[in-house]
């Protein structure tokens, strides 16, 4: 490890009002992973996409919002230290 490495730890308390979405450039890469996307239901949907897959996890979820928004040199974890973050 060097001085710059480091973690950061997010997470969502609920997202209760429906599918999450994810910015639209994200919604081939999230169709190529097997997810199911569809547009928003609202006049954002040049801008966002709905996934509707019952299994996205966080992880998936991240991965998917980072690269659509142009992050693409990231690691995104489900555990620390061998520990199951949830």
């Amino acid at each position: 490890h060097t001085a710059l490495d480091f973690y950061t730890v997010l997470s969502l308390k609920s997202c209760r009002r429906g599918y999450p979405l994810i910015p639209a450039a994200g919604k081939s890469l999230a169709e190529s992973r097997g997810f199911t996307v569809t547009a928003s239901v609202t006049h954002f949907e040049e801008c966002w996409v709905q996934i509707t897959s019952q299994d996205l996890s966080f992880q998936q979820l991240l991965q998917l919002f980072l690269f659509a928004i142009g992050i693409h040199e990231f690691e995104v974890f489900d555990s620390l230290y061998g520990r199951r973050l949830n």
